[in-house]
């Protein structure tokens, strides 16, 4: 149980005030003689502080202190946190360590189950990861929807037209193939927004096929 010594640490580390806990435990060491913190607080304290630690490094872009961190505080790295994930998978990716950026990656869609997560995860990855295989063999991690499509239908979707749309102003990038140009065009057929009509009639265009484009 919390005792009484303990009640106002948990409120401090309640506020966030880490600082606040370790002041409170150093003052009460020297009251009852004998007494430690429950290990159940100082191990939360040690992970919140870490977690704290770990964020700041990435909003701070040190890449490597964030790796580390993350390397030393495991338990960090769970479902009930995933932005910890998150943050280690950029770490790792911007550090051109994309195998261990996927395993992250991987992780969340194979073990945790909330689906604004699991979506956010491709988004982020789809901005990261270099190489299109590695992408695409996440989003084959995606659920069945009762209609039958992929809970990351919009993301592949944003990925074709990001392709089609460069394709389109002859910028260099990666081809959409026909199945996916095909897809693409499947879904505007049943769009109500005419964007992905418009996109198609532009590659069409570029390509110089004026009776698909019309």
């Amino acid at each position: 149980g919390k005792t009484e010594f303990e009640k106002p640490l948990w409120d401090l580390f309640a506020q966030h005030d880490y600082d606040g806990v370790r002041a409170g435990i150093a003052a009460i060491q020297d009251k009852p003689p004998g007494w430690q913190p429950s290990s159940d607080l100082t191990d939360k304290l040690a992970l919140a502080e870490a977690n704290d630690k770990l964020v700041k490094a990435s909003n701070a872009q040190q890449w490597g202190d964030v790796i580390d961190i993350a390397a030393a505080n495991k338990m960090l790295l769970t479902c009930g946190d995933v932005d910890a994930i998150w943050r280690t998978a950029e770490a790792l990716a911007r550090t051109d360590d994309e195998p261990r950026a996927l395993e992250a990656y991987r992780y969340i869609l194979t073990s945790c189950a909330k689906r604004e997560e699991r979506l956010a995860t491709v988004q982020k990855a789809s901005q990261l990861l270099k190489s299109p295989e590695d992408l695409e063999s996440l989003l084959r991690l995606g659920r069945r929807l009762p209609n039958g499509t992929s809970e990351f239908e919009s993301v592949r979707l944003d990925l074709i037209r990001q392709k089609v749309g460069d394709a389109a102003a002859a910028k260099a990038g990666p081809e959409a193939s026909q199945g996916e140009i095909d897809s693409l065009a499947a879904h505007a057929r049943n769009a109500s927004d005419r964007g992905d009509q418009q996109l198609l009639g532009w590659l069409a265009y570029s390509r110089k096929d004026f009776v698909q484009a019309e």
